[in-house]
């Protein structure tokens, strides 16, 4: 399916809205705004905060996080010029995994996991993924709501995993063809130590990375890099992201930590 090669759905998502959707614009000839909300806390090492600024200069958003102990309680995007919101994650979870996820206190998304705490089903507003637990791989489908309010099959997938449940290969389930190809660094991820993250097999932003940076998304059909992220390290974290796609720079994000 190739829907899959656009799992950095997040990221792309979060760029165009922010760009295009927002109550207000960002104005580039504005200085950014440095603060941080009150009532986020975390602890040394957690991370703290994501600055995004577009390829040609132009701020995107700022991200500031917030924990309870080593669970992740809440993310907050703003406006970097007027601090307006942009988008406002709360998460619950039951026992160490995550259950729920709010935006702007809405329920948003459902998790459901089996007895041996492998995620099995996840529910948003308007689609629904379910997940096997096969021999070679999860097989992960996704239905999604039409105009009646029925769900109907929009992909089916074969999700390829290392011992850190890091997706390093996509295929279509009906014919094995691969869709999507990740590599990843030996460094440490932002959010490796957080809890419930690594259940979710969504490990491509630096703010759900669960292990090691991802570094590369690579379509096996015409052998080219889809995007290349290109880190700078402080004590074997990111402090800074640089993504590139076939026409150069589009955008780098800065991370502070707690």
């Amino acid at each position: 399916m190739k829907k899959t090669l656009l799992l950095f759905i997040g990221l792309s998502f979060l760029i165009s809205c922010t760009n295009d959707d927002s109550p207000s614009e960002v104005d580039s000839d504005q200085n950014p705004v440095d603060f941080f909300p009150q009532n986020y806390i975390g602890t040394s090492g957690q991370l703290k905060k994501m600055k995004w600024t577009m390829g040609d200069g132009t701020p995107n958003s700022n991200w500031y996080f917030s924990y309870n102990g080593n669970k992740l309680d809440k993310k907050t995007s703003y406006n970097p010029i007027n601090t307006i919101v942009y988008y406002d994650f709360q998460y619950q979870y039951t026992n160490d995994l995550i259950s729920e996820v709010y935006i702007s206190n809405v329920l948003s998304e459902e998790l459901n996991y089996d007895n041996q705490n492998r995620l099995i089903e996840r529910v948003g507003i308007d689609y629904k993924d379910e997940y096997e637990y096969l021999t070679n791989g999860i097989r992960w489908i996704r239905s999604t709501l039409d105009s009646n309010n029925n769900y109907v099959l929009n992909g089916d997938n074969l999700l390829i995993v290392d011992s850190n449940n890091q997706i390093l290969e996509i295929k279509n389930y009906s014919n094995n063809t691969s869709v999507g190809i990740y590599e990843y660094d030996d460094k440490i991820a932002p959010m490796r130590n957080i809890l419930g993250l690594n259940k979710l097999l969504s490990n491509f932003n630096q703010d759900d990375s669960i292990f090691n940076n991802i570094t590369k998304q690579i379509d096996p059909l015409s052998g080219s890099n889809l995007l290349t992220i290109n880190y700078e390290y402080l004590n074997q974290k990111p402090i800074k992201a640089t993504y590139s796609n076939s026409s150069g720079i589009y955008l780098t994000i800065d991370l502070e930590y707690y």
